[in-house]
Parts: structure tokens; sequence; C-alpha cells
């Protein structure tokens, strides 16, 4: 899986030569609604999709329900397209990601989403094209989709593309604010992939590199976003995706659904206004706070070369610089900013939260704890 990989601005022109040698005569295209019709360089795709019979699907919402899978379970059923091509942001590559591999029976849909059942083979290519630098789906085998606003994450080997193609051209029109709460999620994304649990050599060695761009271009990414520091933050993004799809991630990420499902917070900043609290919990951990699977002296070690990473001597500096890129984006760091009113708030939201989804994180942090810590952010 994910055997052809191309970057750089102009990359989109390889599509066509994918295309060929997947002999894909018959393409269904899955968008984003406005997203795709204002996408600057469209003409592009479709020049590149010309040879063969494409169907655009883009009749899902932004964080794909069944509903939205079992009708485009229908549309592939009766279509039976060679490949499908996702040009689009997190949530557009997740419903292609699913959409590759599931059948057309809607009780098999729910039940492969819910864990019941196995993910199937897939005999479709896939080929994935973010617009957006941000959650690195294109390198995860994971997918989101949501049942009755319960949002279940599903993981399989074919759900891991066979080609990806990076062109940053796509991200030249996003706002600011925009750019910023992607480069947020890529940014948190890595970080927790380097103190998770599941971190490995080859994921902290992605997640090196991933927020050391970051850091790097912030700046001009959100002031003066050229095309080189346009294409640094798509690379840092897919390195993320890298680091996370080896290590997931940790309680930030398993958090911040809870603030964009009941608050309309988007996620990359949902993650970002987590991320400096715990930053402070698990850098603080003792041999009694840290999971037992992890060697307590190594893991003292990461925290500290997380903190050089991020050019700074102490916790309190690496939370101070996270808040800091908070504000200098044009967003305030605090949860009471973005409708969350008080305690009961917090309670409602943890009492929303699965605690096994925690169980990555290197500090382990009971109910109560996870209140406490909120209170901080509020």
């Amino acid at each position: 899986m994910n055997n052809l990989f191309f970057g750089g601005r102009g990359s989109i022109n390889n599509l066509r030569s994918v295309l060929s040698g997947f002999r894909a005569g018959k393409v269904l295209l899955v968008t984003g609604k406005r997203s795709y019709d204002e996408c600057p360089i469209r003409e592009k795709v479709e020049l590149n999709l010309e040879n063969s019979k494409v169907l655009r699907h883009c009749d899902f919402e932004i964080n794909p329900k069944v509903e939205d899978l079992i009708r485009g379970a229908s549309l592939i059923a009766s279509f039976k397209p060679d490949a499908l091509v996702a040009v689009g942001g997190g949530s557009v590559l997740d419903t292609a990601k699913m959409l590759s591999i599931l059948p057309a029976d809607p009780k098999s849909i729910t039940s492969i989403i819910k864990g019941g059942s196995k993910v199937p083979t897939r005999t479709k290519q896939l080929i994935l094209i973010p617009t957006t630098s941000g959650s690195g789906s294109e390198a995860t085998h994971f997918a989101v989709a949501y049942i009755r606003n319960v949002k279940y994450s599903i993981a399989s080997k074919y759900l891991l593309p066979d080609a990806v193609i990076l062109d940053s051209e796509f991200t030249d029109t996003m706002s600011k604010e925009l750019t910023a709460i992607t480069a947020f999620d890529a940014f948190s994304q890595a970080i927790e992939s380097f103190w998770s649990l599941g971190a490995t050599k080859e994921s902290k060695k992605y997640a090196v590199e991933s927020i050391g761009i970051v850091l790097d271009v912030f700046e001009k990414l959100i002031n003066i976003p050229g095309p080189s520091v346009r294409d640094k933050m798509m690379r840092a993004s897919f390195l993320s995706g890298k680091a996370i799809n080896i290590s997931k991630t940790t309680a930030p990420h398993a958090l911040s659904y809870a603030l964009t499902q009941n608050f309309g917070i988007p996620h990359g900043l949902a993650v970002m206004l987590l991320l400096p609290a715990f930053f402070r919990a698990n850098a603080a951990a003792d041999r009694l706070s840290l999971n037992a699977v992890m060697n307590f002296d190594e893991y003292l070690k990461r925290i500290n070369e997380l903190k050089t990473m991020m050019g700074v001597a102490s916790t309190n500096e690496a939370v101070s610089k996270i808040s800091k890129m908070i504000l200098f984006a044009g967003f305030q760091p605090h949860l009471r900013d973005y409708g969350v009113n008080n305690t009961s708030d917090i309670k409602l939201l943890v009492d929303s939260i699965n605690i096994d989804r925690l169980s990555n994180n290197p500090v382990i942090i009971n109910r109560e704890q996870l209140v406490s810590l909120l209170e901080t952010v509020y």
C-alpha cells in the first residue's frame, strides 16, 4: 500500500499517468462541495481526468456520518469505479478511504464501522490528494465515521492509499484562519506522537522533522505564506500523519472531538487549545502516574528532547510558546472564549468521553483529574 508518492508544486500533473498505470477507466471523484468548486487548480485536476469516465461525489457532511457512507457505497455499487480519487481536506479523504472498502449493504457498513465485522480487502485503487496541510490523513490507516453523533475510528491496512499527491498549490487560497487551524492539527499530532505510548524510533523521526518544520515556518505561514512555506507545511502535515500512523494520538486528540461536536470548535484549534495543559501534565509525570509500559528515565529524556526541539528550557516556557502560537494566529487560548461557560460544561464534556480513548496517553488520568485539567484551560 501507499506505493506511489508525488510531491511539490505541479505534482497534480502526475495524476493522469497514475490513473493510466492503474488502468482506471472509471473514476469516482470524491470532493468537498464549495471547496472543490472554488478550487484554484480544479481545471488541472479535471485535465488529468479527461481520459477516464468520471462521476463526482460530494453528497456528505464535513464529519462523515453512517448515512453519508451508505449513500456513497450505493453509488459505488451502481457506478463500479476502478479507482477513487479524493481531492479535499481530512473529512473528504476519510470519506474516500471508507468508501473504498465498504460493501453496499447498510447493515454490513454499520457493523464494520462499529468494529463488529472485519474491514474487507480493498479491490479499487485509492488516490488521495489533500488540499489542506493538517490532518495527514493521506498517510494513515485510520478513518473516522459517526453514528448518532458517536465517533468511531476504523483502522486497517486497506485504508492506506495506493498513491498520494502532495501539491501545495491547492493550499494557496486557504484563509489565514484555516491555514492556522490545520497547522495546529499537524503540530499537535507530531507532539502527541512523540510522547505517545506507541512511539517508535521511526515514528519519532517523522515527528521530529514535522515539529521542526512547523516551528520554522509558522510565523511566515500565518503572515506571508509564499509557495516555499506552503510546500514545507504540506510536508510537515504528511510527516505528522506518518508519525501517528505508527504511534496513534493521545489525550488532546481524544478530548478534542467532544469540543468540536458540542461547541463547534474546529478540530485543529480544539486540539491546540488542549495541548498546553497536557504538555504540563505529561511533563510532570512521576513513576506512579506514568503508564507502567513506559520506562521512566527514557520518557523523561523524551520530554526533554521535546523542549529542546521547541527551543525552550522548561515546561513553563513550552506551555507559553504553544499559547503564543495560538495568539499569534489570532485566536484566544481559553475554552471560555468558545462557549464553554462553566464547570458544569466541563463535566458534561468529560462525561461524553470514553476514558479508554486516553489509554495511549503516557500519563494515566482519571475522570476527576481530567475535570481539574480542563478547568486550567477554561
